[in-house]
């Protein structure tokens, strides 16, 4: 800025404010001239100011006094002391016009509705997905039945079973009889029952049922169709959700969880705490008294406004959170937990772009950082409660309110819960992901490899997100059934492409992700100018990487999709599986109708033992 805008009137004093101001939803439109349109979406204001004046008013990025601000920008832009006035004043006449946010604005906005709103039932149901495990499925549903017993809840255990064999009914039993606990049990044959009753019931096609529900393609692996049994076994409830490989208690974080709540258009704010043993992680999260489904209960199914209390940090949110806060229509629609234990990442390539706290731990020493890279065992949590409209979502220890309609789950492969949480994102504008300050021991008996070219390469789900991220059906459009056929659609037309179009299509949408993905590394290193050395080695070394693959076609063969297959055939299989989801997706609100229909007629697809 090389001078500071606009003229004070003689005798002009400095505004007596003492509220705080940021820039928020600013679009421009330059005009030409040295000039700009600008708009404001908050206030809808729009105006015309100089290029200079922009740059005051977008310089303005986080609350502050109009005072601080200007010092701020007299100071980062070289302007001399005596220009502070100029720039105050113009500041002023800035949030007079609406081009400015303040906090009490914003504050407003989270002021509980009067009457308030009901709030949300009690959760009483808690569902465990599993396959093979049952040693660690009965270490799991121990602490959760205990927990429960220990806080007084009325809670029915269900457990959606992708097991061959009977030992998991065995272990069921076993936890029923020693302590009198309501359980429920669906394996194969529960859910092919169901899958032909839910087919008739809604008039779908019974192969879209056995996509959801099973594993048509072959593909081995089926969180996802585990976790699509527990959407509807639950219809009309709000649940927890626990993988069979967590303790099934609640433990604290390494660090007290502050007060309040944090609204964030982040996606994760998550803080990480590295260990070179499970036993080491485990010691940083100990236990705590602490009642597992109400800690969900303070975010699953509330409002922002209800939720906060008045307490609320909410700095860092855009124009869209705003949006929903003015609208008051926005719900916490999931909710999670931190882990302790195994990261389940696939790589430790994400270590590389850490920043703050948990980069600082990370860089500590060389010992430290190379322990982290050879260990999997990381706690990470938040440091108090968040709630963000980004798409974000670990299903280790989570919650969901599915009284409304929430998608169906990808049902094989990994990453299925990154897919549910992107399509609730595009399916649902007031839907809010919620994140809780404890955390849960994550400890399955192995962990996965690390492979060191997965942050180069693709997994099938992936692929998908490519595809749905492909579509922007805008706050403006319904929500509901018409959004869920719009974007199956959407999908499934994507898929029925030829294939040699259908790979040009993921090759450029991949070579925008690598090439951005390379733009963030080169500005990480820039940012810490290099340090330490050590670090920026790897984080060039993951740059090469990412060039090499850029040209080397091959790397959107699905990674999890190759194991037997060529290269044709993996991709093939890929565009089969995305089609599959396209019909899933579109046929999904008439199932989640239908199993509504089934339950009131006292039709589950779960089972009481």
């Amino acid at each position: 800025m090389s001078a500071a805008p606009g003229a004070v009137p003689p005798g002009t004093k400095a505004p007596a404010d003492a509220d705080e101001y940021r820039s928020l939803g600013v679009v421009t439109f330059p005009m030409g001239e040295d000039r700009e349109l600008v708009f404001a979406e908050p206030s809808g204001a729009a105006k015309v100011l100089s290029l200079a004046e922009v740059d005051v008013l977008t310089s303005c990025g986080t609350f502050r006094p109009l005072e601080t601000h200007a010092n701020e920008i007299c100071r980062t832009s070289g302007l001399p002391p005596d220009q502070q006035l100029q720039i105050l004043y113009q500041l002023a006449q800035f949030a007079r016009a609406g081009l400015l946010v303040s906090r009490k604005q914003v504050l407003d906005l989270l002021r509980p509705p009067s009457p308030p709103r009901p709030a949300p039932p009690r959760i009483a149901a808690l569902g465990v997905v599993t396959r093979d495990r049952p040693e660690s499925l009965e270490r799991c549903l121990e602490g959760a039945i205990r927990n429960a017993k220990t806080h007084g809840r009325a809670c029915e255990f269900i457990v959606m079973d992708d097991s061959g064999d009977d030992r998991t009914r065995a272990v069921l039993q076993g936890l029923k009889a020693r302590h009198g606990a309501t359980i429920r049990h669906a394996g194969r044959r529960e859910k092919d029952l169901y899958a032909a009753a839910l087919a008739k019931e809604a008039g779908v096609d019974p192969e879209t049922l056995a996509f959801a529900l099973a594993d048509p393609e072959g593909c081995g692996f089926t969180p996802g169709a585990n976790r699509n049994a527990l959407l509807l076994d639950t219809v009309g409830e709000m649940f927890v959700s626990l993988d069979d490989d967590t303790l099934g208690t609640p433990c604290a974080p390494p660090m007290t969880p502050s007060p309040g709540l944090m609204l964030t258009s982040e996606a994760d704010l998550t803080e990480s705490w590295f260990h070179p043993d499970r036993d080491s992680a485990l010691r940083a999260a100990p236990p705590v008294e602490k009642d597992l489904l109400g800690l969900h209960e303070e975010l699953l199914g509330r409002d922002p406004a209800s939720a906060a209390a008045g307490t609320a940090d909410f700095g860092t949110i855009d124009a869209r959170f705003l949006r929903r806060l003015r609208a008051g229509d926005g719900r916490v629609a999931l909710t999670q937990m931190g882990t302790a234990g195994d990261s389940a990442l696939g790589s430790h390539g994400s270590f590389l772009s850490l920043g703050g706290p948990s980069r600082d731990r990370l860089l500590a020493s060389e010992a430290a950082y190379r322990a982290a890279l050879s260990s999997r065992e990381v706690v990470r949590a938040v440091n108090r409660l968040t709630v963000t409209h980004r798409p974000h979502l670990m299903t280790t220890a989570a919650g969901f309110d599915n009284r409304s309609l929430l998608p169906p789950f990808m049902p094989v492969t990994r990453n299925e819960d990154g897919v549910f949480a992107l399509t609730l994102r595009k399916c649902s504008e007031t839907a809010l992901f919620g994140t809780l300050p404890w955390v849960i021991p994550h400890v399955p008996p192995t962990g996965r490899a690390m492979l060191p070219d997965a942050v180069t390469r693709l997994d099938f789900n992936d692929i998908l997100v490519s595809c749905l991220s492909s579509l922007e059906p805008g706050f403006f459009k319904p929500e509901g059934a018409d959004r869920f056929a719009l974007m199956g659609r959407h999908i499934a037309e994507l898929a029925g492409l030829p294939a040699r179009e259908f790979r040009n299509f993921l090759l450029r949408i991949d070579w925008l992700r690598l090439s951005r993905g390379i733009q963030g590394l080169e500005r990480q290193i820039a940012h810490f100018k290099g340090e330490p050395a050590w670090w920026a080695a790897d984080v060039q070394k993951l740059i090469d990487q990412s060039r090499q693959a850029l040209t080397g076609g091959d790397h959107i063969v699905p990674l999890d999709l190759s194991g037997g297959r060529d290269a044709a055939a993996a991709g093939a299989l890929a565009q089969r599986l995305v089609a599959r989801f396209g019909r899933l997706l579109e046929a999904w609100p008439a199932l989640v109708a239908a199993a509504r229909t089934l339950r009131a007629r006292g039709i589950r697809l779960s089972s009481p033992l």
